[in-house]
């Protein structure tokens, strides 16, 4: 999470930063390479992060699909099989990351 990062990675990280890379080669809260066949992906979820389903509570119960399905035409991305399982796995790990955020607010 972006709050667990020491602050001068958040500050250096920040997309308005306009200096060298920062040396983050070393660093635990570096960012991984994204491998040449992610690239689709990535461009998807980030283009469809703003598209989930909230239940009751503000619980998130998923990405609205259809929405993402019109987002990857749109982008001219092919959703093929592979970039679905790609995308669920991201969907699975930001529902399971809030659930547990939402669990450990909820015991405070």
């Amino acid at each position: 999470m972006a709050g667990d990062k020491p602050k001068y990675c958040r500050e250096y990280c920040r997309p308005s930063f306009a200096q060298a890379q920062p040396p983050c080669d070393k660093c635990d809260y570096a960012q991984p390479k994204l491998l040449p066949g992610n690239y689709e992906a990535w461009e998807l979820w980030n283009a469809v992060t703003t598209q989930w389903r909230v239940g009751s509570m503000g619980i998130l119960l998923g990405l609205d699909y259809t929405a993402m399905f019109a987002v990857a035409d749109i982008l001219g991305i092919d959703m093929t099989p592979a970039i679905l399982t790609k995308i669920r796995v991201l969907e699975s790990k930001v529902i399971a990351d809030r659930n547990k955020s939402m669990a450990e607010e909820g015991e405070k």
